[in-house]
């Protein structure tokens, strides 16, 4: 007789319930989902303007992309840029999770709530504490182990006398350590969003902290699960539309945290800082 697998009969579960749920409120996560992706392309846009008016080089291949960052006025500008929406933008995506996670328990929210977190300095400056966090862990793991793996392939592979055939494997799997390397800190800290906007008065160090704990415990199934959305992706490349994904993604990982992180923490072992509080009322 042929076992089951639990993890993956959950999955199924999770991902079978998402693809319901949005199906009567498709509308809303269309918009949500062209709203958040505009955010990127927009600061794409501003630094591809700013490299015409300052003549800094272009090259066009797939996209213009900026390629000469000599010139100061271009690279601090771009820098900028870059720095202001992410600061200004990190409230909005905190409040994408805080809609997601409510459509998790059954409730559809109008598109306007994904603007809440702008309403309170607080919660603002709390968002945007806690995506800092985030992006500088990921950040000082990550970075140093492309510049190692880089390092390893560039003397290993570029100095020693080697078949082409094992220097394309070697450079595969510096390619597929990479990846993992970041799946696996993007996945770490994948809840938190959810968390803080489930928990507002809490710290963010308690956040990370019950992040961490949980992955500790627990990393394989919101691995897998994240893992069950790469043919998807992949098919992004070529015809499969990103506005059906992003949304079939953030839903699903909302109903996971909902049930498997939210649904089964027990209140009396929560750190003081995280009694959970009404959440922000916009009914």
């Amino acid at each position: 007789m042929k076992k089951t697998d639990p993890i993956a009969e959950e999955i199924k579960s999770i991902k079978k319930t998402a693809s319901e749920t949005l199906s009567k409120c498709w509308p809303e996560a269309f918009f949500i989902a062209f709203f958040s992706m505009g955010v990127p392309i927009m600061v794409y846009l501003l630094i591809y303007i700013l490299a015409i008016l300052t003549n800094s080089g272009v090259s066009y291949s797939s996209l213009p992309i900026p390629n000469d960052f000599h010139n100061p006025v271009f690279t601090v500008g771009a820098i900028i840029i870059a720095v202001t929406a992410y600061l200004a933008s990190s409230p909005l995506y905190i409040g994408i999770q805080w809609f997601y996670l409510q459509l998790a328990g059954g409730d559809i929210m109008p598109v306007s709530s994904i603007f809440v977190p702008y309403k309170s300095r607080e919660f603002f400056l709390k968002a945007l504490k806690l995506r800092l966090i985030v992006a500088l862990r990921r950040f000082f793991v990550i970075v140093p182990c492309i510049f190692v793996i880089d390092l390893v392939y560039q003397y290993v592979v570029c100095n020693v006398s080697i078949p082409d055939t094992l220097s394309d494997v070697i450079f595969g799997l510096c390619i597929l350590l990479t990846i993992f390397i970041l799946i696996q800190r993007t996945v770490k800290y994948l809840p938190s969003g959810y968390l803080i906007v489930e928990y507002t008065d809490s710290k963010s160090s308690d956040i990370i902290k019950m992040c961490r704990e949980f992955y500790k415990s627990y990393p394989v199934p919101l691995l897998r699960l994240i893992i069950s959305f790469v043919g998807l992706m992949i098919l992004c490349l070529f015809m499969f539309p990103l506005l059906l994904l992003v949304p079939y993604m953030m839903l699903s990982i909302a109903i996971y945290t909902k049930r498997h992180i939210i649904g089964e923490t027990d209140s009396d072992n929560l750190p003081d800082s995280m009694e959970k509080p009404a959440a922000y009322d916009i009914r």
